[in-house]
């Protein structure tokens, strides 16, 4: 009789064992698909913050290039009020003060188009300070160079 009731302890405990073993198991798992789903949301924020990083550089440089065109139209603007107020005193003719206002307004919208036009071109749409050039169908490399022998 003590030889069973030994047994039916032995089994009672290793039932008690692999019962808190599955809960162990179980645990562990959970453990596992929580930190899953933590690394996932981590991926798409970084990503996320990557690419808005990329677009406030983007913006920050527009903004730059804009205030840049803006100066260049702020000394233009200067430099025909100033001979604005020269005409004004007859100390330079209306003649050379439409010919200097024409020059400067022609110069301010050729920096303006070729500003716009290199945009447009040659900068890179997802990085500002990247440009874009056409593909090369060839592979340029030794074949390209001549040989030194």
């Amino acid at each position: 009789m003590d030889q069973v009731t030994g047994a039916d302890n032995n089994i009672t405990s290793a039932a008690y064992y692999l019962s808190r073993t599955r809960d162990l198991t179980d645990l562990a798992k959970d453990i596992d698909n929580a930190t899953l789903s933590q690394l996932n949301v981590s991926d798409i924020n970084r990503n996320l913050s990557v690419r808005q990083k990329e677009i406030n550089e983007w913006s920050n440089h527009n903004k730059l290039d804009t205030l840049y065109f803006l100066q260049i139209l702020f000394i233009s603007l200067t430099l025909i009020g100033i001979m604005a107020f020269l005409l004004s005193f007859n100390l330079i003719s209306q003649s050379l003060f439409t010919f200097v206002s024409y020059v400067i307004g022609i110069l301010a919208l050729v920096i303006l188009l070729l500003r716009w036009r290199f945009t447009k071109v040659n900068r890179d749409s997802r990085y500002w300070h990247k440009g874009r050039f056409p593909k090369q169908t060839k592979e340029v490399g030794a074949a390209s160079c001549p040989s030194s022998s």
